[in-house]
């Protein structure tokens, strides 16, 4: 068994290897951030700028499906969530099934 441990944020591309556990631990204060795939290309042909577009939007959905997957979201939802820019907390997270479990604080 893999655990993946969360701890402070846990944004863009590095959600998908924390999806991947097969045990998924978020620290309380813990923050993930879902977002569209950005994309920069300079002194490129039309063609390349095609290429990589198509290239660039097979692999989010791709990413989409790995993180739907494992949680309790569609492709879809997790989509719009990207595309909306979203933040989500550790208890968001555990409901939505992006966790399953969130670490206590010792006092």
């Amino acid at each position: 068994d893999v655990i993946t441990i969360a701890s402070g944020v846990v944004y863009s591309a590095a959600v998908l290897p924390f999806s991947a556990g097969d045990l998924r631990v978020m620290q309380k204060n813990t923050k993930l951030f879902l977002h569209p795939f950005s994309l920069t290309v300079e002194d490129a042909t039309i063609k390349t700028i095609d290429m990589t577009s198509k290239e660039t939007k097979e692999l989010f959905k791709i990413y989409c499906q790995c993180v739907a997957s494992k949680s309790k979201l569609t492709f879809k939802k997790i989509s719009d969530m990207c595309n909306n820019e979203t933040y989500l907390n550790a208890k968001e997270s555990k409901r939505l099934g992006l966790c399953d479990q969130i670490l206590r604080q010792k006092r």
